[in-house]
């Protein structure tokens, strides 16, 4: 499972409905894409990052999809992941098969602090070359007080 949601960022990654040049994605609730039944007003909550203005359009289109599948992971299969149903590639099968049978999940909701901590941990292990989980200059004191 944990590498469930990345795979699925990868597999889904070049399938995702396109927009037309200058179409805002938020402007609705939920897109209307080519599953209608995706437009029911139960997926509304899933675009839980349409008004945070810190957040790109595609890093906004991450957070939608990634509720819908938490919301309803067999109807995200059987939509969006259909022509994986009868995948040879060990991966997307496993993928496919793992959404039929996942319970929904509770929404994801952004969070500014966590973004900008780990936008600035990126910027700076760039700048270092440094991978790992170090924070180095970003640890500041209000994230130091909330460490366990």
């Amino acid at each position: 499972m944990r590498c469930f949601i990345p795979l699925l960022l990868v597999v889904f990654s070049g399938h995702l409905p396109m927009v037309a040049d200058g179409q805002d994605y938020y402007d609705d609730p939920v897109p209307d894409v080519e599953y209608p039944v995706w437009n029911d007003e139960k997926y509304e909550m899933a675009n839980s990052a349409r008004d945070e203005e810190y957040l790109t359009s595609e890093e906004k289109k991450v957070y939608l999809y990634l509720n819908l599948v938490r919301m309803n992971p067999e109807l995200f299969a059987s939509t969006y992941l259909d022509y994986l149903k009868n995948s040879t590639n060990y991966y997307e099968a496993s993928l496919y098969r793992e959404l039929l049978q996942m319970k929904p999940l509770p929404v994801l909701k952004p969070n500014r602090l966590l973004f900008e901590s780990a936008r600035c941990h990126s910027t700076d292990s760039g700048e270092r070359g440094y991978t790992g989980h170090e924070r180095g200059k970003c640890l500041t004191e209000c994230h130091r007080g909330k460490r366990s």
